[in-house]
């Protein structure tokens, strides 16, 4: 007699790999899918590089997947799935799959400057390839000119300097990829220009009033400073609101009083601040006073006499 026996063949292993490459965005959400082959039902795991990685489920009994959700740079690895199919029967693993995740390395940061200075802005942005285009916008309209790209392997460094402070607004960077097509965008960075609130005004007065004069800015500086025709005045000023408002108070006006008067602001150079300094709008104060007076006068009885007094003619005076 002879017996005929019947013997299955199954082979054990992942069948499927993930893909080789996956390019994409930071903030995207990645899925990775292995077919694994049976039986036995294997237990699939997922590891990244030499690390094991939680996210994975079973979808059928031998589809496993890995989702990855909102994917940041860190993320940037070699992927692969192992199916274990117990003591006896080993473990069989996946090609790799290499996960690049493009995105910005270096966001720009907010500054506050002085008209007189210019500002920097700087943006790294990270990808398999140099993007093809790096374009800087503010308040959401494009800044055509004044970037420098420089590559060095998979960063790509946009540095833009503003050199015309006369406008605040909210820079950012977006960076354009091809093949794959992507795109990836800086946080915003604000330029703050750091002006006077309040500027000292013209001001008429009269010998013997008190004068105030006033000056306001923003942000608190590392000094705020009175000058009268180009001299530093010292006596008299007080600061408040944290030192970013000074006032200067004569309390008996004379005619040394009458000239020019400004308000000089420093700022010490910080993380957030450029240094510099910036001057106020000049104010003229005028002093009134007489420049004829009445002299005594003797005349005889029933005469007509006459006084004569003139003023300087910064405010129109009331005779009596």
């Amino acid at each position: 007699d002879h017996s005929i026996y019947n013997a299955t063949l199954s082979i054990r292993g992942v069948s499927e790999s993930p893909p080789a490459t996956v390019i994409t965005e930071a903030g995207s959400d990645v899925t990775l899918t292995c077919l694994s082959t049976g039986p036995p039902t294997p237990t699939v795991t997922w590891l990244k590089g030499a690390d094991l990685v939680s996210g994975s489920s079973m979808v059928d009994t031998y589809r496993s997947e890995l989702v990855l959700s909102g994917v940041g740079l860190g993320d940037t690895a070699q992927y692969k799935c192992v199916a274990d199919y117990g003591a006896e029967l080993g473990t069989h693993s996946s090609t790799t799959s290499d996960l690049i995740v493009r995105g910005i390395v270096t966001h720009p940061s907010s500054t506050a400057a002085v008209k007189t200075n210019s500002a920097r802005f700087t943006c790294v942005v990270r990808g398999e390839k140099a993007p093809s285009s790096i374009v800087w916008s503010r308040d959401g309209v494009s800044v055509p000119t004044g970037s420098v790209i420089a590559t060095a392997g998979t960063d790509t460094t946009s540095i833009l300097t503003v050199d015309n402070l006369e406008t605040a607004g909210s820079y950012k960077c977006t960076a354009q990829f091809d093949s794959p097509a992507g795109t990836v965008e800086s946080d915003p960075a604000d330029l703050t220009i750091l002006e006077f609130t309040t500027d000292p005004v013209d001001t008429d007065t009269v010998l013997g009033y008190t004068l105030t004069l006033t000056c306001a800015v923003h942000d608190t500086p590392s000094s705020l400073t009175w000058y009268h025709d180009d001299v530093e005045v010292v006596s008299g000023v007080s600061t408040t609101g944290g030192g970013n408002q000074a006032t200067l108070q004569v309390d008996s006006v004379d005619i040394a009083t009458a000239g020019e008067y400004k308000c000089v602001v420093e700022y010490a150079a910080s993380a957030a601040t450029l240094g510099g300094s910036h001057t106020s709008t000049v104010a003229n104060v005028t002093v009134s006073r007489f420049t004829e007076e009445p002299s005594d006068v003797f005349v005889a009885e029933g005469s007509q006499a006459e006084m004569m007094c003139q003023t300087t003619n910064h405010i129109t005076p009331t005779f009596s």
